[in-house]
């Protein structure tokens, strides 16, 4: 079984997505051990992002040695998982 999949082929445009995400179960099992997450709204400098997209973010960079700065669109500016 593995523990990162990979989503779906889009209809669009029928390429390959190279997101990568940590299943529901395994979410499930290790949400617990962070703290409680900020609302979405709050207002502060940096953009409030879960931490299951910061997971899945940290594993695709493991995974395929990508810079932080090169990040696919989909998961967002590589700058904003940088800690202050």
């Amino acid at each position: 079984m593995t523990f990162i999949q990979k989503k779906e082929r889009s209809k669009e445009n029928n390429k390959q997505s190279t997101v990568l995400k940590i299943p529901d179960e395994l979410w499930n099992e290790i949400k617990s051990t962070f703290p409680k997450e900020k609302p979405l709204r709050t207002v502060g400098r940096r953009p409030i992002i879960p931490y299951r997209k910061v997971i899945d973010v940290i594993l695709y960079v493991l995974r395929t040695g990508c810079k932080w700065k090169m990040l696919p669109k989909e998961y967002g500016s590589g700058s904003i998982y940088l800690s202050p």
